[in-house]
């Protein structure tokens, strides 16, 4: 469904307004006719959304605003059990790593590396001086 500018979507509960669907959807999943979850440490303000609090508590009280990153928000790979920190980072490590042989073989030592980024890393900081002497003999 398109909407032209301007055009509001409204919540059939409590006739709040949205730009668009996926506000709508959170209104009506997290604060539409629910109580408030999160409270302020500080005084009695008390809201139905994690980040209404932690702003107020920085504006109202100087609570640095800062984004909490717990471990248990860490995703585990399901075949080798490693952490990983987020479902993009998952992804790759299941499509490009996990189970998989190297690829990338360094020149100057044994090393080999299942991603790129991380042999260009290990000659950068193990071997400059080698790379270096090599370009300059070229």
């Amino acid at each position: 469904m398109a909407f032209g500018l301007g055009e509001r979507l409204t919540c059939h509960k409590c006739n709040s307004s949205f730009k668009n669907e996926c506000n709508l959807a959170k209104h009506i999943k997290y604060e539409c006719g629910k109580e408030a979850r999160f409270f302020c440490d500080h005084c009695s303000t008390k809201s139905k959304r994690r980040y209404d609090i932690k702003m107020h508590m920085f504006k109202q009280h100087g609570v640095p605003f800062k984004k909490e990153k717990k471990n248990g928000d860490r995703l585990t790979c399901h075949k080798c059990h490693k952490s990983l920190k987020n479902k993009m980072t998952l992804r790759k490590h299941v499509k490009y790593q996990c189970g998989k042989e190297a690829t990338y073989f360094c020149n100057y030592c044994p090393l080999k590396s299942k991603r790129h980024y991380d042999l260009k890393m290990h000659i950068y900081n193990k071997h400059a001086a080698s790379v270096l002497k090599k370009k300059k003999d070229a």
